[in-house]
């Protein structure tokens, strides 16, 4: 059994910062680390349902490649740097990284990156009924990641005219109220 405490947030001075940079960008501002509180509250648990299931043996934390956040990390950059790649070219690319970790663990481990890093809750389907009343996706091996991102999220079919696009005379400075 394995027992990976390292892959909770931790309590080292910058690690937040580390996160937001590492998944919001390289020019993350320090002083706006306090925003992500609630950010922050889901990555913790998220982290926590890794270790849900009716026995340790369910637990997702078991087949793991990621070991740390810092793996994490390089599992977002990988996908980040390798958007229109297909499931198993990342698999192919992670394993270089993670060389003794199988196609499940690396799976679970890209999945695990894609909710924290976009908070899209994909999942494998043994695991879709941990977070409560929440919707849960999978991520085939024949879309691209940014294929199957953007079909999460259709574009509207709706064409703005000039004259929808306009205010209504009534909306001025007049008829505002608190």
């Amino acid at each position: 059994m394995m027992d990976n405490t390292q892959i909770q947030l931790p309590d080292r001075p910058g690690s937040r910062l580390q996160i937001a940079r590492a998944f919001f960008g390289p020019e993350f501002p320090e002083d706006e680390v306090g925003a992500l509180q609630q950010y922050l509250t889901f990555y913790n648990e998220e982290l926590g349902l890794l270790r849900k299931g009716i026995s340790e043996d369910s637990w997702q934390i078991q087949c793991l490649a990621a070991q740390s956040y810092e793996d994490i990390f390089y599992i977002v950059e990988i996908l980040r740097d390798n958007a229109e790649s297909q499931r198993p070219e990342l698999r192919r690319r992670l394993s270089l990284g993670f060389p003794s970790s199988s196609d499940v663990g690396l799976n679970h481990s890209i999945n695990l990156a894609i909710r924290l890093w976009l908070m899209i809750n994909i999942q494998e389907p043994e695991f879709q009924g941990l977070r409560h009343e929440a919707t849960s996706i999978r991520w085939d091996d024949e879309s691209t990641l940014l294929a199957f991102i953007e079909s999460l999220f259709p574009y509207s079919r709706w064409q703005m005219t000039a004259q929808s696009s306009r205010l209504g005379p009534n909306f001025t400075a007049a008829f505002m109220q608190d």
